[in-house]
């Protein structure tokens, strides 16, 4: 298990900050909720997308200069996030506590956006810069950030019939043996998985297209196997351009 520090985001942009060391059982919440003060309006978001989405394609000629000023903007936008939940405070002394343990232990921290609401889980937290540090938190070899919405109430759980746990396994890989290698994700959750009473079946889809999966779990359903879970592991990348940005990859999520 690696540290974590949870930011649970309401509807309202009050965010929670949580600490969960590792080894402990629950995580632990730090301090009060503070409102989120960030630049992730409208405009700033559009010009993310034309950003990543268009610029990178071709940083050159007539974008040159909109792309510089964007450039210029992201450490500004990081920052400004990254002090409205960590900059003074408990929650500032539980990020330095879990990057001090884990550089340590030589692991990482994984800093785990949870909410319920999708706008909330959009948001660019990629681009939260410590300015302490050279780099934005995800291309920080010691920082990991994902997303998760909140767990399930209890009384939605489902039993399994037959005692026999059928998980689908997603996994896109875009740049083949250069990307992530899929047992990085998947012995994780065979590990948690060895937890559950009775048997589990982990089929990995082959090939990970969204017509191949369609039929996957129609021909499952029919054959009166259906899974319980599927489990997508996702890697992407903006267009396929040449030279020194081709094969770019962008973030993962589960």
């Amino acid at each position: 298990m690696t540290e974590r520090l949870l930011l649970e985001v309401a509807d309202g942009g009050r965010v929670t900050v949580q600490a969960w060391p590792e080894g402990e059982m629950i995580p632990s919440r730090v301090g009060e909720p503070v409102t989120l003060d960030h630049p992730w309006d409208g405009p700033v978001l559009e010009e993310l997308r034309w950003y990543l989405e268009e610029y990178l394609r071709a940083p050159y000629g007539v974008y040159g200069a909109r792309g510089l000023q964007v450039t210029a903007e992201l450490p500004r936008w990081g920052e400004q996030v990254f002090s409205a939940v960590f900059g003074a405070g408990p929650a500032r002394d539980a990020y330095l506590r879990a990057r001090a343990r884990a550089e340590s232990r030589k692991s990482g921290v994984e800093l785990v956006v949870v909410s319920g609401a999708a706008q909330a889980l959009g948001w660019p937290w990629e681009l939260m810069r410590d300015p302490d540090r050279p780099t934005p938190l995800a291309l920080d070899a010691r920082m990991i950030i994902s997303r998760t919405m909140p767990t399930a109430d209890l009384d939605e759980v489902f039993t399994v019939e037959e005692s026999r746990l059928r998980v689908l396994m997603v996994i896109s890989r875009p740049r083949g043996t250069r990307d992530v290698g899929y047992q990085m994700i998947a012995r994780p959750l065979l590990e948690r998985l060895a937890a559950v009473r009775g048997q589990v079946e982990l089929v990995v889809l082959r090939p990970p297209t969204l017509k191949h999966l369609e039929k996957v779990l129609t021909y499952a359903r029919e054959a009166g196997e259906p899974f319980q879970i599927v489990h997508f592991d996702g890697h992407g990348v903006f267009g396929q351009p040449s030279g020194p940005l081709a094969g770019r990859a962008g973030g993962s999520g589960r």
